[in-house]
């Protein structure tokens, strides 16, 4: 282990690590150092440092000193977000993935690449595996040059098929004749009784009685969170999005805010900063949420930006920078 490679400026302690086989990115990834503990398991070098002060270091070390979760051990990641606006869309999500016992897993890449051209993306939260297959599934079809519609259908016949306990949802965002477009797909299975001796919601076995699954079209000038951070990211949304209209949760369970209007127009490059930062608020209140953050947007002309990954030291500094310089401004309206 190398402890004396400089490291840059926004990380304030660490130790140069490695990563997991299955958390590298499309997206630029080289600043994202970890800490290696001595039994080889892996915890973000901004996570370590944000829960130890959150929670005290019993409550980090335990979540990381026995049984490290393997590349393909089961594991489930929270807040994502997905917006359609005027100018484009926008897709955001953390990279925490946190296994049945509540230790800290590597990071997860969950903004994914469906195709590059048209430019179609998708971003789960859930239950690892399972959403990866998912997706694993359109993109195998994307490839074949498939229509989206066709690959609404493939995602469809996927969750009917499907038959396990393990809850997803994903977003799937595009343009359709230059607007943004998307499509929520959701697999929630439902026990009405548990069993005397049942262990849990994250390791119940015991018999499904139904399953909420299907797909959702999201409605332009919409705002929508999901996973355990999204009511949070959901709340700091609709601070900003002030006319926006609150929906109320149907069987996919996300968060949406629809009909936003005064700020529909807003450019692309604030919509994925505050994406970020509602992301990073959601991380704030929910331990299951955590960085590295990723954001990306496709414009109306299919021009792709991507933006991360971004850690929670470097995320928190940007948020205090941004109030700095509305208290200097006197802009106290993004």
């Amino acid at each position: 282990m190398n402890s004396s490679k400089q490291l840059p400026s926004e990380h304030v302690l660490g130790v140069y690590g490695h990563f997991a086989e299955d958390s590298v990115s499309c997206f630029e990834d080289k600043d994202n150092f970890h800490v290696l503990p001595d039994d080889d398991s892996l915890i973000t070098v901004d996570d370590f440092f944000r829960l130890t002060l959150e929670n005290g270091n019993n409550t980090v070390l335990k979540r990381i000193d026995r049984n490290p979760i393997k590349a393909k051990e089961r594991g489930s990641g929270t807040v994502t977000s997905a917006m359609l606006l005027e100018l484009g869309l926008v897709l955001g999500s953390d990279s925490r993935i946190t296994t049945e016992e509540g230790r800290i897993g590597a990071d997860k890449l969950k903004l994914q690449t469906i195709r590059e051209h048209p430019p179609t993306f998708g971003v789960w939260c859930g239950e690892y595996e399972a959403a990866n297959r998912f997706l694993q599934a359109l993109k195998s079809m994307a490839k074949l040059g498939k229509s989206i519609e066709f690959l609404v259908k493939r995602g469809e016949a996927f969750l009917n098929k499907h038959d396990h306990m393990d809850t997803f949802a994903v977003y799937v965002c595009y343009m359709e004749d230059q607007v943004p477009a998307g499509y929520i797909f959701y697999y929630n299975p439902q026990v009405v009784t548990h069993k005397q001796n049942c262990k849990g919601v994250d390791d119940c076995k015991c018999p499904i009685d139904y399953i909420k699954r299907g797909s959702r079209k999201l409605v332009y000038g919409g705002a929508f969170n999901d996973g355990s951070g999204g009511e949070h990211a959901h709340d700091d949304l609709s601070r900003y999005f002030k006319d926006a209209k609150k929906e109320e949760p149907d069987d996919a369970e996300d968060y949406k805010l629809v009909k936003i209007k005064k700020k529909l127009g807003i450019s692309l490059g604030k919509a994925r900063f505050i994406t970020r930062f509602a992301m990073f608020q959601a991380s704030l209140k929910d331990s299951y949420c955590g960085a590295p953050f990723r954001v990306c947007s496709v414009t109306t002309d299919g021009i792709v930006e991507r933006e991360g990954p971004f850690g929670f030291i470097r995320t928190c500094l940007d948020f205090f920078n941004m109030l700095e310089a509305r208290e200097k401004t006197f802009v106290f309206d993004l």
